[in-house]
């Protein structure tokens, strides 16, 4: 039976390569994804590991590890540094201060690219605790004076001496470069930028009021950092977290994994979808070449052979087959992987210089995946090649299966009323339900359609296969061909079914959002322009809508921040919501933006107001006047009065989704974001000629700021 399959294989080349290929092209995905994932929790492991490297224990606020990008927790008291220099068994104590900054070169253009990750932070003066070291030149000793990190350095062609323009969350600074830094061994931590300050002029320009993000404590010989970290709780308040060094690597570590996930799951989602095509492609193969080889296999059962042993022969080249196209996929997924971090690289997210990671579990489930898919799908070929019979061996025709049996056409059309009462379902409802819903209709129509194919083939044929009959008997014999094997043409089809119903899930998904966006914007916006930030994701300086302001011709303008760190509003009786929070200044923002108000004032609205939307009003029995209090984790809670309530469906068009409105000042008391994220702009002269210069004018307003740009209402 080994030499029958190695001779089926070698027989039918051009047949099997087909099949080799869809399995590469799935394992190649699969495995380019997994590399990458790999790479990438590599080289943050990495970083977090040398951010803690000489650190025994990490001191933050309440819940500040937990913060993400756009959560800003609350800082430590500079003070506080001195406090704990005084606890037995610490040897050094400092304060880690940072935030967004990026260089520009001389052309004006960040260095980097707009995307890149950059950061700013205060020079730490203990070396023990500094994961940075001077390669060349000497740290900031003057405000004025700055260190860039090597790869900063190279990408920009710095030097020593240079004096460069570095973009804060103030007003952008000249300082010159005094030193260049290394990160451990690395050039820079995982690709990103950094430059550094002297503490003085880092409190300035990221606003810090004298605090700091997180105090580092390294301990005295003989100190473990878990008897460090029991006498420090001792002493902070219990608003403070207390970790050690190693506590605080894995947390920051596993954290990125999980964040990491939703970034995984979507590109694996689509190489399963290519895995489960590739099957249907190679059910086909083997179909079609079993069929062919009939006469063989009603021979070798002549000469002896059982059917067991000729569908294990006929597994046995399926597994060949997916052994050899696995070991390929694997390759190509290698190389996708590289293509894709240098895609990264070049969107300005490096991933440093190392090579991508390619591990024992990725190669394992690769042949997994490309083997147990190739057997899978030939398994029920290769069982009813075993069940021919000796006599046909006799006979050139092509056994065929008869129609659909009854048991597939019930089963099928159970999943498809299954997937209809699932649409009705979700149609009724709203917000994650109903994407569920319909979601879980969709994946079950895919399994009745599977089964009704060849049924639904017949009729389909029939009647629209009609009018090729006029063309001749080229158009005749087409459609008897498809009607001769409904059952083989269906499965024939399916993946290209499959692939058009992506596709157009793709288009429908595309057409609506951006009739919702024209709707939105057509609608609802009132200005002429909107800064937004080019490639920065979390936002730009407030100091751009000062800019802004400046213009001559500027009529009014809005600035807009969001948080999404999972605010929570709720009222004494117990109910309560969840949502995302604006802030405007909403003396101005009617003027740019028209907000749908169903009930109150958004012009009149102050610090300790806000605007809540009709669903959250709707669902907690909340009105005008009313008192909530919102809560921002892990320990921020601020009282609020019920201001307004809007319209909850054409505000998350305009503003990411969020619909609970405050105004700016609210959001500054809170201290919970210092970036804006867009500028809406409304001009005093609306003519078309005006328009145009007054585009011209903000762009050349704004060349100090190149990592956001001017858009129009077009």
């Amino acid at each position: 039976m080994w030499r029958v399959a190695l001779k089926g294989i070698t027989q039918r080349k051009r047949r099997f390569f087909s099949t080799m290929v869809a399995i590469v092209i799935s394992v190649g995905f699969l495995t380019g994804v997994s590399v990458l994932s790999n790479t990438i929790r590599s080289a943050f492991d990495s970083l977090f590991s040398s951010v803690y490297g000489g650190t025994d224990v990490v001191v933050t606020s309440k819940g500040a590890l937990d913060a993400g990008p756009r959560r800003s927790p609350r800082r430590l008291p500079r003070t506080l540094i001195e406090d704990l220099r005084s606890v037995d068994g610490v040897a050094a104590a400092d304060g880690l201060v940072q935030a967004y900054t990026q260089i520009v070169d001389r052309e004006g253009v960040p260095i980097g690219g707009s995307n890149a990750p950059t950061f700013g932070a205060a020079w730490q003066l203990d070396a023990v605790l500094n994961p940075f070291t001077i390669a060349e030149g000497r740290a900031p000793a003057a405000e004025g004076e700055i260190v860039v990190d090597l790869n900063s350095a190279k990408t920009g062609k710095l030097k020593l001496g240079d004096s460069v323009q570095v973009l804060t969350l103030s007003e952008p600074v000249n300082d010159r470069i005094v030193g260049f830094t290394r990160f451990g061994k690395a050039d820079s931590p995982a690709g990103f930028g950094y430059t550094h300050f002297t503490a003085s002029e880092a409190d300035r320009l990221f606003r810090t009021n004298g605090a700091v993000d997180q105090i580092l404590l390294a301990a005295k010989d003989g100190v473990t950092q878990e008897e460090l970290a029991a006498r420090v709780t001792k002493v902070v308040s219990p608003n403070e977290d207390v970790f050690t060094g190693a506590a605080a690597t894995v947390k920051r570590q596993s954290d990125f994994k999980e964040n990491l996930k939703g970034f995984t799951l979507f590109l694996t989602v689509f190489a399963l979808v290519a895995m489960f095509v590739a099957t249907f492609v190679i059910f086909n193969t083997f179909q079609i070449i079993l069929s062919q080889r009939q006469r063989e296999m009603a021979l070798l059962r002549a000469l002896g052979a059982s059917p067991w042993q000729l569908m294990r022969s006929v597994v046995l080249e399926s597994a060949i087959i997916g052994l050899v196209a696995s070991l390929i996929g694997l390759g190509i997924g290698y190389l996708v992987a590289l293509g894709l971090k240098a895609a990264l690289s070049a969107a300005g997210f490096p991933l440093g210089r190392g090579s991508v990671s390619l591990d024992a579990v990725t190669i394992r489930n690769g042949f997994l995946a490309g083997i147990l898919s190739t057997v899978v799908a030939a398994l029920v070929p290769a069982w009813r090649a075993s069940r021919v019979p000796p006599v046909a061996a006799m006979s050139e025709t092509v056994l065929e299966h008869g129609r659909a049996s009854r048991w597939r056409i019930a089963v099928g059309v159970v999943f498809m009323a299954a997937a209809g009462l699932l649409v009705v379902a979700g149609l009724r409802t709203s917000g994650n339900p109903a994407v569920y819903r319909v979601g879980a209709a969709a994946g079950v129509s895919v399994f009745g359609l599977l089964l009704l194919n060849p049924v639904l083939l017949v009729p389909f044929t029939r009647t629209a296969g009609a009018p090729a009959r006029l063309r001749g008997t080229a158009g005749q014999l087409a459609q008897e061909n498809v009607l001769r094997s409904p059952r083989r043409n269906a499965l024939t089809a399916f993946p290209l079914l499959f692939g058009a119903a992506l596709v157009g899930l793709l288009l429908v998904f595309t057409a609506s959002f951006k009739a919702q966006v024209f709707k939105t914007v057509e609608g609802q916006f009132k200005g002429d322009f909107f800064i937004n930030p080019k490639g920065t994701p979390l936002g730009f300086s407030p100091e751009v809508a000062k800019a802004v302001a400046r213009v001559d011709g500027v009529e009014a303008l809005t600035s807009v921040r969001f948080y999404f760190g999972d605010p929570k509003l709720s009222d004494d009786r117990g109910n309560s919501t969840n949502d995302a929070l604006i802030a405007v200044d909403t003396s101005s923002v009617l003027k740019t933006v028209d907000i749908p108000v169903l009930s109150g004032d958004i012009a009149s609205m102050r610090q300790g107001d806000i605007a809540v939307s009709s669903v959250a009003a709707k669902d907690n029995g909340w009105k005008v006047g009313d008192q909530l209090t919102l809560a921002i984790p892990p320990d921020k809670q601020a009282p609020l009065r019920i201001a307004a309530v809007i319209d909850a469906a054409k505000v998350i068009g305009l503003f990411q989704g969020a619909s609970a409105l405050v105004d700016t000042s609210t959001f500054d008391a809170l201290d919970i974001g210092r970036l804006d994220q867009i500028v809406y702009v409304r001009t005093t002269d609306r003519d078309r000629t005006q328009i145009a210069l007054m585009k011209g004018r903000l762009t050349d307003a704004l060349k100090g700021y190149p990592t956001v740009e001017v858009g129009d209402l077009a």
